[in-house]
């Protein structure tokens, strides 16, 4: 830890002290160090002999485990309860990071994704979208903006800002994109609905759609999927 040079240093006191440092330190170091090799054999730290033991022994860290494992939703002040301990909350949760047991978001699924049924049809869309030629996908979303939402504060000498005045106008804007970038959009004013996303795809994507056609390549037909059946564009 400090090198070889401590070693060869004896119990007798040199006359110049600044002899003894060699980068460790004061004298008085050097003096406990040897010391403590001369009793102990190694000058390596020792652990933490003092202060009160830690309350979370491994046995109430495998009970903290079950207790999350059998209700992960569970607070810290629940979890302090069901411990019957009176620590900190917050000594709680470094506990709980150093076992790995993060705060995560809850994600609440519906019963009926366990059904077979359901399970069967999610393995026949999986396996049929494999043939699936990604020119041929078309993602479409929408995106809206507001009058009211343009900042009404600056810093500046006099600060001068232009922005269309109303009472929160809503402009949504619906757009598609495809792989190879190119895309179609339509602007409407208000609120996206079924009839504005309609008359969307009615007029503004539906005439960019290529027909159903076969496209031979690599010996087999690329607009059909496993099944045979065409796919749209």
């Amino acid at each position: 830890m400090y090198g070889s040079g401590l070693w060869r240093v004896t119990t007798r006191v040199p006359r110049r002290r600044s002899r003894w440092r060699r980068g460790i330190g004061s004298f008085a170091v050097v003096k406990k160090l040897l010391a403590l090799r001369r009793r102990t054999g190694s000058v390596a730290p020792v652990g933490h002999r003092g202060g009160r033991k830690s309350m979370f022994t491994p046995a109430r860290r495998r009970l903290i485990s079950q207790l999350v494992r059998h209700r992960p939703d569970i607070t810290l002040a629940e979890l302090r309860e069901a411990l019957g301990l009176t620590c900190a909350l917050s000594t709680l949760h470094h506990v709980l990071v150093a076992m790995g047991l993060t705060f995560k978001k809850d994600v609440a699924r519906g019963r009926a994704g366990a059904r077979a049924d359901i399970k069967a049809g999610r393995r026949r869309w999986k396996s049929k979208r494999r043939n699936w030629h990604r020119s041929r996908l078309v993602f479409i979303d929408e995106a809206g903006a507001k009058t009211n939402m343009t900042r009404r504060y600056g810093r500046s000498r006099r600060c001068h800002d232009s922005a269309p005045h109303g009472h929160g106008a809503t402009t949504s804007i619906i757009a598609s994109v495809r792989s190879d970038g190119s895309t179609t959009h339509t602007a409407v004013s208000g609120a996206t609905n079924t009839e504005n996303f309609r008359s969307y795809v009615r007029d503004v994507l539906a005439p960019t759609l290529r027909p159903l056609t076969l496209e031979k390549g690599s010996g087999r037909s690329q607009s059909r999927s496993g099944d045979g059946r065409h796919r749209p564009s």
